[in-house]
């Protein structure tokens, strides 16, 4: 009996090989993972490519669980499925033999299978496929990776990078820090994920030196998420170079403020030298005139008249003429009462002579006292 019953399991196996070679069954299962991570509320998008599709395939997805699997994805008719699934889930890749299903608003931990014509991948002698959607409530935080060093005014490329299941709708990454040249780019990595790459070059500062540079990751949920580091950043002058620096610096000035000092004090006493000059000429030019004859009068009782002759040249002796007037000494008595003492002015203009100078009226100045 027991003998019968091996015979007849030996027989079926056959029959089913001979119906279904190897290579063939393999044709029909997915190529996909086994999970993958997802965050609540965002989407994620499941690989999925079959070996070999026939012409115009019908694809489902459906969702396992005991009892009847209900479909989340119907490509030939999108309201025959599951009311929770309707707009969430979606066919994407470009090849022709891809099944990979994206899912919106993640909600639950759960497990999908495809299904082509009914047959592929979803039947009970050659099984199924399976991948496990793994819901986590906390987003993934980025990671920054900087050089090594930073020398202040030496620009430096910063990164940061954070990890996703939804190429659709990616996180944003934003940082605290100006930076120039700045890119963006996904790469693909296993089992359908991907590494969303920010990068940018950073000028670094002394002023930002113990500062944090933060880079945030900000979610289609609204979730956020964030990674800091400390910045640490180094002069371009060694301790050695700078006191020496410094101290040149410190010369130059020095060397220019006395400069300065001497170019002021030189300029000063030129100045003063030419007005003291300007005033001792002028003072020789009188004296020259006054002095042959009243060089023995008191200069206090003097009164004279004064002429110029516009005629002679500026720099001459003979340009002025002074001729005697009799008056009082005014000191020797200070409090007699006196009259109104004049002196006369006489111009010669250079068109006329010193005779014809003597029929023109002559101008009077008072002076009272």
């Amino acid at each position: 009996m027991e003998i019968h019953i091996s015979l007849q399991r030996i027989f079926l196996l056959a029959a089913i090989q001979a119906w279904f070679p190897g290579s063939e069954s393999q044709d029909l299962l997915a190529s996909l993972p086994e999970s993958i991570p997802a965050l609540r509320g965002s989407c994620v998008e499941i690989p999925c490519t079959f070996p070999r599709v026939p012409a115009g395939f019908h694809l489902i997805w459906c969702r396992d669980q005991a009892g009847t699997d209900p479909i989340i994805f119907n490509n030939k008719n999108p309201l025959d499925i599951h009311g929770a699934f309707r707009g969430r889930t979606f066919l994407v890749g470009k090849e022709s033999n891809s099944c990979s299903l994206r899912i919106d608003d993640v909600r639950d931990s759960e497990t999908y299978y495809p299904c082509i014509n009914g047959n592929f991948n979803c039947n009970a002698l050659r099984g199924f496929n399976k991948v496990r959607v793994q819901v986590s409530d906390t987003p993934e935080k980025p990671v920054l990776t900087l050089p090594p060093s930073l020398t202040e005014g030496t620009p430096a490329r910063i990164t940061c990078s954070v990890r996703h299941t939804c190429t659709h709708n990616p996180p944003v990454l934003l940082w605290n820090k100006v930076g120039f040249n700045r890119t963006e780019r996904n790469e693909k990595l296993e089992g359908g994920v991907w590494r969303f790459v920010h990068e940018m070059d950073y000028i670094p500062t002394y002023q930002d030196h113990g500062s944090p540079i933060v880079c945030e990751s900000i979610y289609r949920s609204g979730q956020v998420s964030q990674e800091t580091a400390t910045l640490d950043i180094t002069s371009p002058w060694s301790g050695e170079e700078l006191p020496m620096i410094l101290g040149g610096v410190a010369a130059v000035i020095l060397i220019m403020l006395i400069g300065l000092v001497l170019y002021i004090f030189v300029r000063s006493r030129k100045s003063q030298k030419s007005a003291t000059s300007g005033k001792r000429r002028a003072e020789t030019v009188v004296q020259e005139r006054i002095n042959p004859v009243y060089g023995n009068i008191e200069p206090q009782s003097l009164y004279c008249n004064v002429t110029v002759n516009e005629d002679i040249p500026r720099n001459s002796t003979e340009r002025t003429y002074v001729s005697p007037m009799e008056g009082e000494d005014m000191y020797a008595q200070p409090n007699k009462q006196r009259g109104v003492h004049y002196s006369s002015i006489r111009h010669v203009p250079r068109t006329q002579t010193a005779k014809e100078s003597e029929h023109e009226e002559i101008e009077y100045a008072s002076i009272q006292h």
